[in-house]
């Protein structure tokens, strides 16, 4: 089987429409299945695509999200995996574009553009990063691309240990990481899913985010291969200046713990990574910037820096 679509749904009305997209798809029952994860704590109500032979439904009882789709992952068959939440929907041709993309080179994550709508379902706008390969650095800078709509290699995700289920806040960014300390990502060349953004689009409880991103990153950063793949990642000097801030930033928290070993720690290897970029000024203004959507500092025109300047990103740093 090529590929498992995972929808974990807390009961949402607008599951229907997530799992018939998904169905929509031109792939044969033998190419492809959807697996439903229902952690809402109570029956699924009746509906045609229950019955159909590629749905499968599985049932967690608010076990939360992350838990809900590794029990969707472990069921699943595929290849490849998809993840779509049960308030977003896949677009027409998508699953193709997306295995294109991978089948064409050597990755373990394969993502495309998304259309995002608010939560009255009104257009926002389109997000295309253009970026692929090794991105490390840019994670660690604190920018993220969305897990919705992206293909995952079944295989590279296991090894990974799957989404954290300690995290249900930047879980998604906390995997995203693992997968690119082993394994690049590829680009497919079309919208593949339409995701609903705003105050009411998640059951995400934001005030956690900031504790969840620095437990993400601090694991990111005990990690012995990290160093390597970032060398690797940091062509230019804005985005080391961004990572040589978080290592900062890290220091002084572990600074502030009464943990100096680990502070100086993460000193030095700040030092080591800036390294002759020290006299750079674009390398200064990395380690000043504070916000996030700075991959539109990469692009050499002004379309490609509209479109990396929506990114769906978190601040990594506060």
């Amino acid at each position: 089987m090529i590929c498992s679509t995972i929808i974990p749904t807390i009961g949402r009305s607008t599951l229907q429409r997530a799992v018939c997209s998904v169905l929509d798809q031109e792939l044969g029952s033998e190419e492809h299945e959807v697996i439903v994860v229902n952690d809402s704590g109570a029956p699924l109500p009746p509906a045609a695509w229950c019955d159909d032979p590629r749905v499968r439904i599985v049932t967690t009882n608010r076990c939360e999200r992350s838990a809900a789709r590794n029990v969707g992952a472990a069921l699943a068959h595929g290849t490849y995996l998809c993840f779509v939440d049960d308030d977003d929907y896949l677009l027409p041709g998508a699953l193709w574009a997306l295995l294109h993309a991978a089948r064409a080179g050597s990755c373990n994550r394969t993502y495309g553009g998304l259309r995002c709508v608010n939560d009255e379902g009104r257009f926002v706008r389109e997000v295309y990063p253009a970026v692929e390969g090794n991105i490390m650095a840019l994670l660690l800078a604190g920018e993220s691309i969305a897990m919705v709509g992206s293909l995952v290699h079944r295989k590279e995700f296991i090894a990974v240990g799957g989404f954290d289920q300690t995290l249900n806040v930047r879980e998604d960014y906390d995997l995203e990481c693992r997968l690119a300390l082993v394994g690049d990502v590829a680009r497919a060349d079309s919208l593949v899913a339409c995701v609903r953004v705003g105050n009411g689009f998640t059951s995400t409880d934001w005030s956690r985010m900031q504790l969840a991103t620095r437990r993400a990153r601090e694991k990111l950063l005990n990690d012995q291969q990290l160093v390597v793949r970032l060398r690797a990642a940091m062509a230019d000097d804005f985005i080391r200046g961004r990572v040589c801030r978080t290592y900062a930033v890290s220091a002084a928290q572990h600074l502030r713990d009464w943990r100096p070993f680990v502070a100086l720690e993460r000193l030095v290897v700040a030092l080591y990574l800036a390294g002759a970029h020290l006299i750079a000024l674009r390398f200064w203004k990395g380690v000043a910037f504070t916000g996030y959507g700075a991959l539109a500092t990469l692009a050499p025109h002004q379309a490609a820096m509209d479109a990396l300047a929506l990114v769906l990103a978190t601040p990594l740093l506060a």
